[in-house]
């Protein structure tokens, strides 16, 4: 059943872990309604067409050539949807080509939590955003404190010891606290103290957006598919 006034949104990326962690980090944030899920560009068009949602996320699982053809495949069947590219490198030349291709904005992938949560709003509300680099300005620039603002909690991302990246690399392959402290041969209750420490420094307010901030920043890597 879907959440009345939620914004409607479509993930789309070959790796369904990251959808779910972000949908869920999502359903705690506002009003968004995650409607469906889909690991192929061919599978979020069909979505998109079918559910008509008000924003499709794009995450960078896909290769470039193929996200550009989709946009250039979804603003004609379906305009009045949104599109916000995720996860690319600052300088990178898929960001001027999404954008003359006609995507609503392009989210760099060292974005914080706070600039995807803005950038949703302020291409729901009919606004763009794009990084200003490359000769392209940001036409609806996220409120930063400045121009230059880095990540939040880059500087924490940086003093994580080697076992905390270690333990959030394996609960970004999804074990439990249990099957950690098993996997490391320590004890559950070094691992909580772990996590603990982890999410204080990188000010995430539960594993998920741990495991996001983290794949962002390229500190762990997705699982390969089975």
């Amino acid at each position: 059943m879907n959440k009345p006034h939620a914004i409607q949104l479509i993930i789309a990326d070959s790796h369904q872990l990251f959808c779910e962690c972000l949908a869920s980090l999502l359903d705690e944030r506002g009003p968004f309604d995650v409607v469906a899920r889909p690991a192929t560009l061919f599978d979020a068009l069909e979505s998109a067409i079918a559910l008509k949602p008000d924003i499709l996320l794009v995450g960078k699982g896909f290769s470039a050539d193929d996200i550009i053809d989709f946009i250039r495949r979804i603003k004609p069947a379906s305009p009045e949807i949104k599109l916000l590219i995720l996860g690319l490198n600052e300088g990178e030349p898929l960001i001027a080509r999404c954008r003359e291709a006609s995507a609503n904005g392009v989210l760099l992938k060292e974005a914080s939590m706070e600039d995807f949560i803005s950038s949703i709003h302020t291409i729901y509300q009919g606004g763009e955003v794009f990084p200003a680099q490359g000769g392209y300005p940001s036409l609806s620039p996220i409120d930063h404190p400045s121009a230059n603002r880095i990540c939040a909690g880059d500087a924490e991302s940086d003093s994580l010891t080697a076992r905390e990246v270690e333990i959030l690399q394996l609960i970004a392959e999804g074990l439990s606290n249990q099957q950690i402290a098993h996997k490391l041969c320590i004890s559950t209750h070094t691992v909580k103290n772990h996590v603990h420490n982890v999410l204080e420094k990188l000010k995430a307010h539960h594993r998920s957006e741990a495991v996001y901030q983290a794949l962002c920043r390229g500190l762990v890597k997705l699982p390969p598919h089975s």
